[in-house]
């Protein structure tokens, strides 16, 4: 409001899901569509996974306290490999993901984990696209299928997996703008 902006289209990848979800259900008068990406309805669904939240906010500060530059670049490497077109911003790309506080990363973590949109998902009632990452290890695609399913959404899938932004960073472009015409125009569907 205070930019003038009077309605928008919230896009939300990942974590950002959560983010569209509360953003609609606080200001629904300003939230003309949304675009889910790679992301889901609930985060701790099975034992096994609120096992792997309470394991996660115990190590995780620890090992991105500890985890040294080079081995950063290392990691970030494998998906973006040299030649890759955006392997001159690795080093950006470190430097960022260092400059974040360990234990305010874990804490965002531990609040998606007790994240859970099913009481109210169904209620959505503005257009929504879903760009589901089809091969994604850290959101299962069945988990991304039942949000789309639930606030009904038209489906668009995207071969890879949850670090497709940087592995194919074009698809994943026309992907999102697929997603945002569909919801931007409904009728073109």
């Amino acid at each position: 409001r205070s930019l003038g902006i009077d309605s928008v289209i919230t896009v939300g990848y990942s974590m950002g899901g959560p983010v569209s979800f509360l953003v609609q259900r606080r200001h629904p008068e300003l939230v003309t569509g949304m675009v889910f990406q790679a992301t889901a309805m609930e985060w701790s669904g099975t034992s096994k996974e609120r096992a792997r939240w309470r394991v996660a906010r115990i190590v995780q500060p620890l090992v991105r306290r500890f985890i040294t530059p080079r081995t950063l670049r290392w990691i970030i490497s494998r998906d973006i490999p040299r030649g890759h077109e955006l392997s001159r911003f690795v080093p950006w790309l470190v430097g960022e993901t260092r400059r974040n506080d360990p234990w305010m990363i874990s804490e965002a973590g531990h609040a998606i984990s007790r994240f859970d949109a099913r009481p109210f998902a169904e209620s959505v009632n503005v257009p929504t696209a879903m760009v589901v990452t089809t091969r994604d290890r850290l959101v299962p695609p069945v988990k991304q299928y039942a949000l789309a399913t639930t606030v009904r959404a038209n489906i668009v899938e995207l071969e890879g997996d949850h670090f497709v932004t940087l592995v194919s960073p074009r698809e994943y472009a026309a992907a999102t703008r697929r997603a945002v015409d569909s919801v931007a125009n409904p009728a073109a569907r």
